[in-house]
């Protein structure tokens, strides 16, 4: 993979996230599904999709270990608490694009990987400068925290995952 990095064009490599992971995963996992479980309990609904998309990764990700699956479970959590936020599925696909972009560009770049680690660095500290966005997000997730919605979110995120994961099973078991 390192090899395919560092031979691809940038255009190339940005192309293909978006098609290979933020167009797809952000229409099916929030625009659909978070979507859906949202007009019934938006708290619930962050959380199961936010636990089924760290968990899905698993299949297409075997050798991830658990650090790596927790990593896409709260990125999950950031993606989905984005759109119910903002409600623009553009700038959720955006960044989640960016976020698979940028370890990309550390390996094609290794010029720039210093350059590469302060701008994520800097990033970091958007919570702090953007504090009065910070300060409606959090009073957002006040407003539909209940520990019913954590609950029932849990439930049905490893319940999602359960219906996959049996149907994966039933096509390996007819041959297919």
């Amino acid at each position: 993979m390192v090899e395919f990095i560092e031979n691809s064009s940038l255009p190339k490599l940005a192309f293909l996230q978006v098609i290979s992971s933020a167009l797809p995963e952000e229409l099916s996992f929030r625009y659909v599904f978070l979507g859906l479980l949202s007009l019934w309990n938006p708290f619930a609904g962050l959380v199961a999709i936010s636990i089924f998309f760290g968990l899905s990764h698993r299949f297409s990700h075997s050798t991830w270990n658990w650090r790596k699956l927790l990593s896409a479970t709260l990125g999950g959590l950031v993606f989905g608490l984005g759109y119910l936020y903002t409600k623009s599925l553009i700038v959720v696909m955006a960044v989640h694009w960016l976020d698979n972009l940028i370890p990309d560009l550390y390996i094609k770049y290794r010029r720039a990987r210093k350059a590469i680690i302060g701008a994520v660095a800097l990033s970091l500290l958007s919570p702090v400068v953007f504090w009065e966005v910070t300060s409606e997000l959090i009073s957002y997730l006040r407003d539909v925290f209940s520990l019913s919605g954590l609950l029932w979110g849990v439930l049905i995120g490893f319940a999602m995952l359960g219906v996959i994961y049996a149907g994966i099973k039933a096509v390996k078991g007819k041959g297919g």
